[in-house]
């Protein structure tokens, strides 16, 4: 489970994008090696092999061609993976903001939602329904805890008649209510709604 020491989301998107950027950057120097290696070859073979069965231009402007054709689809596929590359790097940022919101909420800290913004529709519904679910239950839990408060006051008055009339078994079971109530007590000191 994630419980290691929190960065700031920006130290956190920092470490994760350096490695996408070095894939990035892998992409687009293997493009362009394999670009240059193309034109390279073609031109050299070309020169050497080619050029003397060409008879028309048109022949000529093809074989040409040829090599700066293949490199030009070489840097179209190229840009597409590093344009699809880019958003997952936008929104890392906000994936660990929502991740940094689920570990407070699992130490029982109910108070603050997540504020997002993102240009990923499904990370900002995602951070509504969290802000949603946790506000909803930041609600049940402060009427439990108002319900308890009531409960406790309770046992304090069966107490109370419990020693008046002497009643040893009644004075035991209020015991054993007290002893439950400070357990939950204790879990209601981790929980802040």
């Amino acid at each position: 489970m994630f419980h290691a020491k929190a960065l700031s989301p920006t130290e956190y998107v920092r470490r994760l994008t350096q490695s996408d950027y070095r894939r990035i950057w892998l992409l687009g120097t293997s493009a362009a090696v394999l670009s240059v290696a193309v034109i390279v070859y073609y031109s050299h073979k070309m020169y050497y092999e080619q050029i003397q069965h060409v008879y028309t231009w048109l022949e000529l402007l093809g074989i040409t061609l040829m090599p700066y054709m293949i490199s030009a689809v070489v840097a179209t596929l190229t840009a597409i993976g590093i344009m699809t590359m880019l958003p997952m790097i936008r929104s890392k940022q906000t994936a660990y903001r929502i991740l940094l919101r689920l570990k407070r909420l699992s130490d029982g800290d109910l108070t603050v939602g997540s504020r997002v913004e993102s240009d990923n529709q499904h990370l900002r519904d995602v951070a509504t329904e969290l802000n949603y679910a946790i506000g909803t239950l930041s609600g049940l839990v402060a009427q439990w805890k108002i319900i308890n408060r009531q409960q406790w006051d309770l046992l304090e008055g069966i107490r109370d008649e419990a020693v008046s009339d002497k009643s040893l078994i009644i004075l035991s079971l209020v015991e054993k209510m007290e002893e439950n109530w400070k357990m939950i007590a204790q879990i209601e000191g981790r929980l802040s709604t």
